[in-house]
């Protein structure tokens, strides 16, 4: 056999093998943001009260009220998987879970952030009642990487640096927004009326939903598919042909 014409056959039979094999699917919606351009995209993100800027490479929070934030302008539903690195170089007492909110509309959602007792903390709320759950400690200064993934139905999973801190019931089924930094709570625990300013940093924020599992997950070529089959399948038969006559 000529060697040549033999890895012509196996590269026709792998086009065949990729050509029928099902689709790769893609993110309903994707975002990324590495706060590198020193001016912070109002195409996906809304800032409230003061103290959000964007310089040195990052995303730079610093809040002594509730209204200093950032939120996406849209709302979010199905699977979701959020990811980015915040360094917190201060807390204060009135900054209760200094980090990332995902709410809805009534205010049910989940908080994730650094607390001035010197620990993580995650939160479920509803409008009436909020549950906190502890994490472990941290240092300011230090960067971590947080991923939370999840929809809007069930569980989420918090990691932080790779490891799985949280579990958690969103609790909700209505679309969501996202927060930094997380949770005010202005009044509350022994800081109560605590002048400090909060202040952190953000970087490689990327967001990606998913849509909704389809309910009879069949897979339909489409022209182009079949197309690219039929042009593997002649070069398939080319190849065995001129096998022959070689052979012959």
């Amino acid at each position: 056999m000529n060697v040549q014409s033999g890895s012509f056959v196996a590269k026709a039979l792998f086009v065949i093998a990729l050509a029928a094999g099902p689709a790769l699917g893609a993110h309903a919606y994707s975002f990324s943001d590495n706060f590198d351009n020193g001016v912070i995209d109002t195409t996906f993100w809304g800032t409230s009260g003061d103290g959000i800027s964007e310089s040195g490479g990052t995303l730079n929070l610093s809040r002594n009220n509730a209204a200093d934030s950032i939120s996406s302008l849209a709302t979010f539903s199905g699977h979701f998987d959020i990811s980015f690195d915040i360094r917190v170089n201060n807390v204060a007492w009135n900054d209760a879970f200094h980090g990332i909110t995902l709410v809805d509309s009534s205010n049910n959602g989940i908080s994730f952030g650094f607390a001035k007792v010197g620990g993580i903390y995650s939160t479920e709320s509803t409008a009436t009642s909020t549950m906190f759950f502890y994490g472990g400690a941290y240092s300011t200064g230090t960067w971590y990487s947080v991923r939370i993934v999840g929809d809007t139905g069930g569980t989420v999973l918090v990691y932080v640096n790779g490891a799985l801190l949280f579990t958690r019931d969103f609790g909700k089924t209505a679309a969501f927004s996202i927060r930094l930094p997380g949770m005010y709570d202005d009044g509350d625990g022994p800081g109560i009326g605590d002048s400090d300013t909060t202040n952190s940093n953000v970087d490689n924020f990327v967001l990606n939903v998913e849509p909704p599992a389809p309910t009879t997950p069949v897979e339909v070529p489409t022209l182009s598919q079949w197309a690219t089959l039929g042009l593997a399948m002649m070069l398939a038969i080319g190849a065995f042909a001129a096998l022959r006559r070689r052979v012959g």
